[in-house]
Parts: structure tokens; C-alpha cells; sequence
């Protein structure tokens, strides 16, 4: 059975009433939602918060469900605008000292991560939303396009300011070096993405 083929199943159950459908499907899904939550939040406690709205709005909203749309994609997006309603109320989230950790193995690395936790909760919510899901999702441009209900063109231009604000504010804080601070030679890849590129 598909992946497809067995969400549908799974939500013909849950518009039945079943809620052991909606656990399912939480087992399913729950760990990249909140893995991913957590790369734009870097709080624990909000990333908890609203993968738990997610599965809820989920069963609320489970007899209005856009039929074009995956249940992942779907998740995603209720995961950002939630993110988004929560970002209007303030600056940005306090980072969770062991958010790194679901990140990260060692103390090195889990250093870094921390640094770089700091740089990418400076970036505006909307490029970080599309910064997180292109490099930590390995999502593709149209990919985000379809969860954000944008234009490729605004991923591009998101991700390519992103990118450029992270470039500067890794060099300020010397989490990278300056030498790689202009040009291609800038891999994301050595600052624990996947290897991309824009």
C-alpha cells in the first residue's frame, strides 16, 4: 500500500469518528513535523505547542481537507501559519539550551549548532520558514511554494535574502571564516545543511 493510498485510508477513518486514525497518523508524521518545527523555533516547549495544534487542527478540520494536497503537505502548512500567527506576538522565540541536541552528537557540534540557532533566529520569519524547509527538509523550490501558497519566485527571493543575512551574520560571529564570506565558494552544507544549492 502507498504512502497515499494509506493517508486516505487513515482520514476516511478519522471523518468516521475514529480517532485511532488520528494516532496513526500522528506516528507517522509527528517526528519531521516536529524536527522541523524545532529548526525555526529552536524552542522546545513552542515546537511541542504547536505540533500538538497541528494534529488537533487536523481532526477539526478533517471534513474540509483540500483533496489536492498530501497530508504532509498539508501538515506543513498548518505548522506555518501557526508559526506565523505565533511570530506576530513577538520577536522571536528564547532558544532552548537542548534544542541543539536533536541536531547534534557531540558537545562540538552541539556548540555550533547552538551558534548557529542564534544566526538563523535573527533571519525574518518568512525567509526562516523557507531557509529550514529547503536545506533541513530538502524540500524543492515548488515544494514550498505549494505549502506557503506562493510563487516560486517569492521562494527564490526568500531563500536567496535568507541565505545572504545568514552568509553575513555567519562571518560576524565567526562561525564561518571571512574569506568564504563572498562568491559560491559559501557552502551551507559545512554549516550542518544538506549540500544544496540556490
Amino acid at each position: 500500500m502507498t504512502t497515499i493510498i494509506a493517508d486516505e485510508h487513515l482520514i476516511l477513518r478519522l471523518k468516521a469518528g475514529d480517532l485511532g486514525a488520528l494516532g496513526e497518523l500522528y506516528d507517522l508524521y509527528n517526528a519531521d513535523l516536529y524536527r522541523t518545527t524545532l529548526g525555526i523555533t529552536y524552542n522546545q516547549s513552542e515546537a511541542g505547542k504547536i505540533l500538538q495544534e497541528c494534529f488537533l487542527a487536523l481532526n477539526r478540520k478533517v471534513h474540509d481537507l483540500d483533496k489536492s494536497l498530501s497530508i504532509k503537505t498539508w501538515l506543513y502548512r498548518e505548522m506555518a501559519n501557526l508559526i506565523y500567527a505565533r511570530a506576530k506576538h513577538r520577536i522571536r522565540w528564547p532558544i532552548s539550551p537542548d534544542s541543539n541536541n536533536s541536531f547534534a552528537q557531540n558537545n562540538s557540534i552541539r556548540s555550533k549548532h547552538f551558534k548557529l540557532a542564534t544566526v538563523i533566529a535573527t533571519l525574518e520569519i518568512h525567509q526562516r520558514i523557507v531557509v529550514v524547509l529547503y536545506y533541513y527538509n530538502s524540500l524543492k523550490i515548488a515544494e514550498i511554494a505549494e505549502i506557503l501558497e506562493c510563487s516560486q519566485g517569492t521562494v527564490k527571493s526568500r531563500l536567496h535574502y535568507g541565505r545572504e543575512s545568514l552568509r553575513r551574520q555567519l562571518v560576524h560571529t565567526n562561525i564561518i571564516s571571512p574569506e568564504l564570506k563572498g562568491g559560491h565558494t559559501f557552502n551551507i552544507e559545512e554549516i550542518f545543511f544538506h549540500n544544496k544549492e540556490i
